[in-house]
């Protein structure tokens, strides 16, 4: 054997030995399971983020730890707040350590720099404000631990909620960073909730409020919101599901989250956090934020020729939602008899992209649950105030919805293509004044499937009984029952098919909308309702289509209609696209514009200031008169006044009145009229 095997095999008994001895030593470790909860991290920390445990040990470790990021202890995520590990580690060794958070290895969370504040240990030691751990012979499962965010000492089995006996705690989160950054929401004024279903409020009401306080010192200038409410361990057994969402309070108004209810299952009565999350899961921009004036235009002319609404009596409608979920803090709404409709206005800190949700609502007058009143509709099953949240058509019933652009000037488009919605989304020309019988069809198929029909009792053909129930539209108080609380219309299936049929003759006026649910009796007795929710299809919508449109803008409408049949569904409800009312009526007056017209246009710059061109054509030698006027319809400056002859002209306004004053900034409008021809544009002036 030459000198250089001899060399290799000396070499390869060393390293046999040394693992023989490595391997003997490793056998004489102890596992050692370190859990963690980070729920009372100041930061944004997620599940898929890292921490880890840095320290020092006085004996042997597997895998080594280190004060470094070279540590090789990291933890891994078990569910939400929760992390866990474990490692090896000799008897008797002792261990310090503290945990480190980060949004990857080299990137810390905000406060000093991923650690945690100083901790008392258990052990009556000097840990140099370290956690602390001394193995022992067995395997062992420590406690588990709250992560420290904070500058003051605290003892290291520290819990951020009371143990309280027979109750069990659940600790909320919830970052309020974008509304802060909108100023929607003002922690020194304001405050957040937490409110929910059983088993967290015993009424199931929704009413139970479980307070949460501000985390001092957390990210995004303080912008976490936690606490804790306590449940009795009897009301849970395991299995029960909590629905919730957060609520805050702002100037005695509750703005409750317009997104879906939040939800867990408990496992058992045992005290738990629940990850935290954005208010309505709208996260900051860091300063991407544009300060707009958003306008609304409503018209309500189809409510007035139905008779269900009157200005005389001081009837209104507001915006709800965009602010708040809170009429007492609602947009306002003017009416502006130039435009024949009701316009609002209101300034908002928001980012691109930003969604607003919002409906807009009746004020009616008392006077109208009065039946010795003339203005008594019966039906009207609405509480005083008398306020009802449209249920517009175009939408399935579901919250209107406003996506916030860059401009400082924003206006939210209207229904159909026009400028302006309908409430409701109900036009004059959708109403129909002859009488009309319509049917209902629906298939029921999907009701006896388990794979489509889930979580409620499977529907028995033969046996239970079908029903169409009206929710929220206006069909019913047409003829004289219930928005929520009419008669439910009942449907057969009669030949066998599963297509369950029904035909309900109808009053005139109605509209051509119809909004409705379908309820379902079951063997349980209870009786199943699809659709709700907040979103398009809380409810179906189907229309009744016009057998024509003419060309003097009269509609004729049939005197039998059968709606399509529609599937049976548990949510997000068939939305019908509305038929189109305005199509001859468009085509006449395009016929006439091509040849010479009266125009008026668009001015431009719009907004302006300080001044603004507005073109306009002649058609023919006229009398012109074009005038700018304000809100109220009253003339603020006339531009034009004298005969002119055919052909293309424009004409500026500097942004000031009659006498040359400066006026101030908002909405005018210029109105041009010509022999019949009258049209007014929406012009905007900002200072």
């Amino acid at each position: 054997m030459n000198q250089k095997a001899v060399q290799y095999w000396k070499a390869a008994f060393i390293l046999m030995f040394a693992t023989l001895f490595a391997v003997s030593a490793l056998g004489q470790n102890i596992n050692v399971t370190i859990r963690l909860n980070t729920a009372t991290n100041r930061d944004t920390l997620m599940d898929h983020h890292v921490v880890q445990i840095r320290g020092e040990a006085d004996g042997e470790i597997v895998p080594a730890v280190t004060w470094g990021d070279d540590t090789g202890i990291s933890m891994v995520n078990v569910g939400g707040d929760y992390w866990e590990t474990t490692f090896q580690i000799a008897p008797g060794t002792q261990l310090k350590y503290k945990f480190w958070t980060g949004f990857d290895n080299a990137t810390s969370t905000f406060f000093w720099g991923g650690w945690e504040g100083p901790i008392i240990p258990g052990n009556p030691v000097d840990s140099g404000d370290n956690r602390y751990f001394v193995a022992g012979s067995n395997d062992t499962t420590l406690a588990l631990q709250f992560y420290h965010g904070t500058e003051s000492p605290t003892n290291q089995y520290w819990r951020p909620y009371e143990e309280k006996p027979d109750t069990f705690a659940v600790y909320f989160k919830v970052s309020m960073a974008a509304l802060m950054e909108t100023h929607d929401f003002d922690p020194a004024t304001d405050n957040v909730v937490v409110r929910g279903s059983t088993p967290l409020d015993p009424t199931d009401s929704w009413n139970t409020e479980v307070q949460l306080a501000q985390v001092a010192g957390s990210v995004d200038n303080g912008a976490f919101f936690a606490g804790a409410g306590y449940i009795a361990e009897s009301d849970v057994l395991g299995g029960e599901w909590q629905n919730f969402k957060f609520v805050y309070n702002k100037g005695g108004s509750a703005v409750w989250e317009s997104t879906p209810n939040r939800f867990f299952q408990y496992s058992a009565p045992v005290d738990t956090t629940i990850l935290w999350s954005y208010f309505n899961n709208q996260k900051p921009t860091g300063g991407n934020i544009v300060e707009a004036t958003l306008t609304w235009q409503v018209k309500t002319d189809g409510l007035e020729k139905l008779g269900l609404f009157d200005r005389s009596l001081g009837e209104h409608i507001i915006i709800d939602g965009a602010k708040a979920w809170d009429t007492e803090n609602a947009i306002e709404m003017n009416y502006v008899p130039l435009l024949q409709l009701w316009m609002g206005q209101e300034p908002f800190i928001k980012a691109p992209g930003a969604t607003l949700e919002y409906k807009t609502v009746i004020i009616w007058d008392d006077s109208r649950v009065d039946p010795a009143s003339p203005n008594y509709l019966p039906g009207l099953d609405l509480e005083v105030p008398l306020q009802y949240w449209e249920e517009p058509c175009v939408n399935g019933s579901g919250n209107r919805n406003y996506v916030y652009t860059d401009q400082t000037d924003q206006a939210v488009p209207g229904d159909f293509g026009l400028d302006w919605q309908y409430f409701n989304g109900l036009p004059a020309e959708g109403v129909i004044e002859t009488p009309i019988t319509v049917t209902f069809s629906i298939d029921m198929t999907p009701a006896m499937d388990i794979a489509t029909n889930p979580s409620n009792p499977l529907f028995r053909p033969g046996i239970d009984t079908v029903w169409v129930q009206f929710y929220g539209c206006l069909l019913p108080l047409t003829q004289g029952d219930g928005i929520y609380t009419n008669t439910p219309f009942q449907l057969d299936d009669t030949d066998g098919d599963l297509i369950y049929s029904g035909s309900l003759p109808l009053i005139p006026p109605v509209p051509f909308d119809v909004g409705f649910r379908v309820n379902y009796s079951s063997e349980t007795g209870a009786v199943i309702q699809n659709g709700g929710g907040f979103q398009r299809g809380r409810s179906y919508y189907q229309f009744v289509h016009p057998t024509a449109v003419n060309a003097d803008g009269t509609i004729e409408w049939p005197a039998q209609f059968d709606f399509p049949v529609l599937e049976w569904m548990d949510s997000d409800l068939t939305v019908e696209d509305p038929p189109d009312l305005w199509t001859a009526a468009t085509d006449v007056e395009t016929a006439y514009e091509s040849g010479p017209t009266f125009r008026l246009a668009q001015n431009f710059p719009n907004p302006f200031n300080p001044e603004t061109t507005v073109p306009y054509e002649v058609a023919r030698k006229s009398h012109v008169c074009i005038c700018v006027h304000n809100l109220n319809g009253q003339v603020v400056k006339t531009l034009v006044n004298t005969d002119q002859q055919a052909g293309d002209y424009s004409v500026t306004w500097n942004g000031t009145d009659a006498a040359g004053r400066a006026v101030s900034t908002g909405i005018y409008f210029i109105r041009m009229t010509a022999e019949s021809y009258e049209r007014v544009q929406k012009i905007t002036l900002l200072r």
